[in-house]
């Protein structure tokens, strides 16, 4: 595991208890993007492999027998069929899937064309390959201005574009440049809103991305006050005029027959 991994390991180690305590929320949150990637699923079924499964939350159709992936282990303990790894490699066997999923997976991977192809490699010919970005900062006003903020803050030097982060692949012209390169074809991307966050009020938003988005929430727990009332003031006062609608990208793509 390189630096960039074990970096990667302790912050969902962090945040793997608060996203168990609310898994609910968790997936009502994620259900708009959920539902777009089940969608896409071939319904002859298969074996799946679930790639940063989390705790295994996503429910499958039957047809499908999904075996999970996840870097953090108190995740990977809470999920039925799973094991402990990164994509680099993936620790599966060549051709072996139907299809790959992801959700929000990839744009944590140290090395993104290398994760592509890694799953490349584990497909199966004509197999699948379904996973979820999220878009840009300027799209994601819940959590693009408090993240640069907190780093700002905290006097930390800004991710560089290849940097695992939540904004990893927002540039859908990037990613479907990886994908071809990889070999994938038929390459298709669906826009999808989030709007759990624009339902709430700021201070519960406040509390929630503080809560359960994980490279956020590790910057804010590394403040110490005043600093972390003053920050949390101006979040607030930025989300008072912002839409905190959600929006983010579900990619889907094949490995040749």
């Amino acid at each position: 595991m390189n630096k960039q991994e074990a970096t990667q390991k302790r912050i969902w180690e962090q945040v793997a208890t608060n996203w168990e305590a609310h898994a609910d929320e968790v997936e009502t949150w994620f259900q708009p993007i959920t539902d777009a990637m089940v969608d896409l699923l071939d319904k002859r079924g298969g074996l799946l492999a679930d790639l940063g499964c989390g705790a295994g939350s996503i429910k499958y159709p039957t047809e499908w027998r999904a075996i999970g992936l996840d870097i953090a282990e108190d995740m990977v303990r809470a999920h039925g069929c799973a094991a402990m790894g990164t994509f680099d490699p993936l620790p599966f066997k060549n051709d072996t899937f139907d299809a790959i999923v992801s959700r929000f997976g990839f744009i944590f991977a140290s090395d993104v064309k290398c994760a592509f192809a890694q799953s490349y490699r584990a497909l199966k010919p004509n197999g699948q390959i379904i996973f979820s970005t999220w878009g840009p900062p300027e799209s994601n006003l819940w959590v693009g201005p408090p993240t640069k903020l907190a780093i700002e803050w905290l006097g930390l030097n800004m991710p560089q574009p290849t940097d695992p982060s939540a904004f990893r692949l927002a540039d859908a012209n990037e990613v479907r440049e990886l994908l071809k390169e990889t070999g994938y074809v038929d390459i298709s991307a669906f826009q999808v809103e989030v709007p759990h966050f624009s339902q709430m009020q700021p201070e519960a938003v406040f509390e929630k991305v503080m809560a359960l988005a994980g490279p956020a929430s590790t910057l804010y727990a590394r403040m110490e006050e005043p600093m972390k009332s003053e920050f949390k003031a101006k979040v607030l006062e930025g989300y008072r005029t912002a839409d905190l609608t959600g929006h983010a990208f579900v990619w889907q793509a094949r490995r040749p027959k």
